[in-house]
């Protein structure tokens, strides 16, 4: 019996690079061209389209980088935007990886560091060791007791911040900032001083303007010491 079969070609999906590059070629742009236009440095434009993401920014930076110029190509944005998060999970992922592998590797080459515990111990547990380790935990806990008292006295407040997100992308002009701190804190948030409930949560407008917007919000305690979170959000709308 015969069987005839066919051969079928498997479409490799192009990366972020790979897409980037072929749609600037296509359109016959070289990447000096690219620079002067979408405002990009060079730099930035080879690493985007060789995929070396260490060499990139911050990421709310690269999400307006690839915005800038798959507008400037006439791609997707959002298509684009989220091949380059997909690589960038694949990317870190792989590096925890290869970090994985090199220490396991330690231990193939010098196998005896793993039996270290088998060896006999230089002591023997005696009544007397037993009271001194006591009486020694004992003074220990006591003053960790003090320490932790005084600490939590001096110590910066705690500071959550439920949202924005960090390196969140906004699509309004305005955004609600909330989270949660000491309730006896003093709360200001871009140098304006904020509401705090009696569970030490917090809720507040705040205007973005078009582009990179810096957060700071900032809870002191009663001797003045801060706790500084500072949120960079993108804002992307018609002003």
């Amino acid at each position: 019996m015969d069987f005839n079969f066919s051969k079928k070609k498997i479409k490799q999906e192009q990366n972020l690079g790979q897409c980037l590059k072929k749609a600037r070629k296509r359109k016959k742009f070289g990447l000096d061209q690219v620079e002067k236009e979408t405002k990009i440095s060079m730099k930035y434009l080879l690493a985007l389209e060789n995929g070396d993401f260490n060499v990139l920014p911050s990421n709310v930076y690269v999400i307006g980088f690839i915005g800038r110029y798959t507008n400037f190509l006439g791609l997707n944005s959002k298509k684009m935007i989220d091949k380059y998060h997909n690589e960038l999970k694949i990317y870190k992922n792989y590096g925890i990886f290869e970090i994985e592998q090199k220490n396991k590797q330690k231990y193939v080459l010098n196998p005896q560091r793993g039996k270290k515990w088998l060896r006999t111990p230089n002591f023997i547990i005696t009544p007397k060791l037993v009271i001194s380790a006591m009486v020694m935990l004992l003074v220990v806990g006591i003053l960790s007791y003090i320490w932790y008292q005084v600490r939590s006295f001096a110590a910066a407040p705690p500071l959550e911040i439920y949202q924005p997100a960090v390196e969140e992308i906004i699509k309004e002009e305005k955004v609600t900032t909330s989270g949660k701190t000491d309730p006896d804190a003093i709360l200001t948030i871009n140098n304006e001083f904020v509401a705090i409930d009696a569970e030490g949560r917090f809720d507040q407008e705040i205007k973005l303007e078009p582009g990179v917007n810096n957060i700071e919000i900032v809870s002191k305690n009663k001797t003045d010491k801060p706790t500084r979170r500072v949120l960079k959000v993108l804002a992307e709308y018609d002003k």
